[in-house]
């Protein structure tokens, strides 16, 4: 693999679940339509897309979910929450492969995983 291009998350209501993230994430879209948003994180995009298979609140948020980089994941939960996300697990610290980690972990709008991480070398 030479790298991860893109994430896409699915919602029946693909305007509101956008505008949340564009909140969450406080930059400007790359794209916007009727049909979705588009934001360039990194060196990778967050697609946020109508889908005719998709209804309601997603059933396994586990399945898959994006880490978020920020250098203070208190702060920014508190932002976050403000915005309308749910809390799942609250900051933990974790110490792995010489790097200590800051995680919390949210549901947005359709119940969707992610989560906020801190690092700094261990």
């Amino acid at each position: 693999m030479v790298a991860l291009g893109a994430v896409h998350i699915s919602s029946d209501h693909p305007k509101e679940l956008g505008e949340f993230y564009h909140k969450v994430l406080a930059i400007d879209p790359e794209w916007q339509s009727d049909e979705g948003i588009g934001f360039v994180v990194g060196e990778a995009r967050l697609m946020i897309m109508g889908h005719d298979k998709i209804h309601g609140k997603n059933s396994t948020p586990e399945r898959m979910f994006c880490d978020l980089i920020v250098s203070d994941v208190a702060a920014e939960l508190k932002r976050i929450i403000a915005l309308g996300a749910t809390v799942i697990q609250e900051p933990y610290p974790l110490t792995d492969e010489g790097m200590n980690m800051v995680i919390a972990t949210l549901a947005d709008l359709d119940g969707n995983y992610f989560q906020l991480m801190s690092m700094t070398p261990a």
